[in-house]
């Protein structure tokens, strides 16, 4: 699949996801609520942007603008990324 993925969570397996699809191609934005350990160091030896908390708006607007939705599996159902996902038809995959 091509297009633009978000990918909501930089730890292990959002970093996993962030490989595997610029392997292959894809663009991928990051974000996450908070940037502990390095994150953004992480981010920048992996290529991709890392915008960390955004404001709703913003996180509706990231969401907006891209193709797929990628949670890392540790946010949970309430997290409002998913409403968002849902207001624009975005589908949401989980990297397992």
């Amino acid at each position: 699949m091509s297009g633009r993925y978000l990918v909501y969570g930089l730890a292990v397996a959002g970093a996993a996801v962030v490989r595997a699809a610029t392997g292959r191609g894809i663009d991928v934005v990051v974000v996450d609520d908070s940037a502990p350990d390095g994150r953004r160091a992480l981010a920048a030896e992996l290529g991709v942007e890392l915008v960390v908390a955004p404001s709703p708006d913003g996180l509706d607007s990231l969401v907006a603008a891209c193709d797929v939705v990628v949670p890392a599996p540790g946010v949970p159902e309430t997290h409002a990324l998913f409403a968002a996902a849902r207001r624009h038809g975005r589908p949401v995959h989980s990297e397992l």
